[in-house]
């Protein structure tokens, strides 16, 4: 017969475990955010390779996309940095910003997901908001993981759903959206015309692993979700009119304090 194992020991096997399973999805959420970023840079050096193979290179597009290289390398070391923050469960760094800004700033990149899926990227932003207090880059990474959701919900549709909603005469749209809430803050949301979730999605869409893609890691939504409450507010779902899914979240409005 087996003696029993002592507590310590018990103790040490499960605590080795959970930080196994810790890296582990430390590590799949890393791959996961960084893709976007990566991507962008394959694109523009391989745009760089296509022009300086012209007989006359374009020097300002070549140091344009090298610009962009460079722009990009910096913000994959900064998602490592802020999700290695968010897994030690430090304070976001948080700023006075505007969050239509964070959003046009974003734009390029966003713009060019939207090209790759064949589709239409919309700004529907109002003005005047109230300031937030936010890490920008956190928020930004949400916006992307967000857009590149919606434009793959649509693309992964059959192509008789996509050739009923062109018919129809909606276009393969993502469409961004600011506007002030009642209570006076400044609500963010991301809709697409896809399928949206149908069933037990809908509650479980934002549950670590869970997914509704063939290839997805399931870690995109609770990874944003982690972010998104980690500034005081919440990521939600809606079904979006006609068709299609809302992601959203409500950002407090930036507080004076009195002297």
């Amino acid at each position: 017969m087996r003696s029993a194992k002592p507590i310590e020991a018990i103790q040490a096997e499960l605590y080795e475990a959970a930080r196994l399973s810790a890296l582990g999805a430390f590590a799949a959420a890393i791959a996961h955010e960084i893709n976007q970023p990566l991507a962008a840079i394959a694109n523009y050096a391989q745009a760089c390779v296509r022009f300086l193979r012209l007989p006359a290179p374009d020097l300002p597009e070549i140091s344009g996309a090298l610009e962009q290289i460079a722009s990009q390398a910096l913000r994959a070391g900064e998602i490592i940095r802020r999700i290695r923050s968010l897994v030690r469960n430090e304070d976001v760094r948080r700023e006075t910003q505007d969050i239509n800004e964070l959003i046009r700033e974003v734009h390029g990149l966003l713009a060019s997901d939207a090209r790759v899926h064949d589709g239409k990227l919309a700004l529907d932003l109002s003005s005047p908001l109230p300031s937030v207090t936010v890490d920008g880059v956190q928020i930004q990474q949400v916006l992307m993981n967000l857009v590149h959701n919606a434009f793959e919900a649509q693309a992964n549709e059959s192509r008789a759903e996509r050739g009923r909603l062109e018919f129809s005469g909606a276009t393969f749209e993502v469409r961004i959206a600011t506007r002030p809430t009642e209570g006076g803050d400044v609500e963010v949301s991301v809709s697409d015309l896809g399928p949206g979730l149908q069933g037990d999605a809908v509650q479980k869409i934002f549950e670590p692993f869970f997914t509704t893609k063939a290839t997805g890691t399931g870690l995109g939504l609770a990874i944003s979700r982690s972010i998104i409450k980690a500034h005081d507010a919440r990521l939600g779902y809606r079904a979006n009119q006609p068709r299609g899914a809302c992601f959203y979240f409500v950002l407090p409005a930036h507080q004076e304090i009195a002297r």
